[in-house]
């Protein structure tokens, strides 16, 4: 992820999220499809269908994590590369975010 850009960020609205991939700088636009406090968020991107949700849950002084990235298909190019590399795409995605998290928590 490069940048973020939204005027909103609530449950409903749309922000426009820019990546880089293997052809350059790509620019999409991302739903909140469920903001709950600091709970749970559900986002999902309007042009390919790839979605992240991320729940918190505060259990024994601890904060565990249950993450779900995936992609519910838009249209036939997408259908072929979730297929194709859909599984490890979402799995080092899920890795890089885990990491990031947890860097910004020893940060604190």
């Amino acid at each position: 992820m490069i940048q973020v850009r939204g005027e909103a960020f609530d449950e409903g609205s749309n922000y426009a999220q820019v990546t880089r991939n293997a052809t350059g700088r790509v620019e999409t636009t991302m739903t909140v499809e469920r903001l709950d406090d600091v709970r749970e968020i559900r986002m999902r991107c309007t042009q390919t269908g790839t979605y992240a949700r991320w729940l918190l849950t505060e259990a024994q002084g601890n904060t565990f994590v249950d993450v779900e990235f995936g992609m519910d298909p838009v249209g036939i190019g997408n259908r072929i590369f979730d297929a194709a590399v859909g599984r490890l795409y979402f799995r080092r995605w899920l890795d890089q975010s885990l990491a990031a998290l947890q860097e910004v928590v020893e940060g604190d």
